[in-house]
């Protein structure tokens, strides 16, 4: 079992939701059946996978939604990114 200390975002979860579908018969539907989809059981780790893969750095600023939990701004925070807010 992966340390929590080395995980990015405090939280991240394991295993991810595609380990549990390898157990399910019945195939995905469309776009989410492609063989680089990757399945996350929490919106917040897919959004820190996201920022990694768009390569954004410390001081960029993003939008987001001013109508949230909170909770998700976590790896946006981490990542060091500026927030803009916008309303919804």
């Amino acid at each position: 079992m992966e340390l929590l200390v080395n995980r990015p975002v405090a939280s991240m979860p394991w295993p991810s939701f595609g380990a549990l579908l390898s157990y399910s018969a019945r195939p995905l539907p469309e776009p989410f059946d492609g063989p680089e989809t990757t399945l996350w059981t929490s919106a917040r780790i897919a959004l820190w996978q996201a920022i990694q893969a768009f390569g954004l750095k410390p001081g960029q600023r993003v939008a987001v939604p001013a109508f949230c939990c909170g909770s998700e701004l976590e790896p946006f925070l981490v990542a060091g990114l500026e927030l803009t807010f916008f309303s919804v």
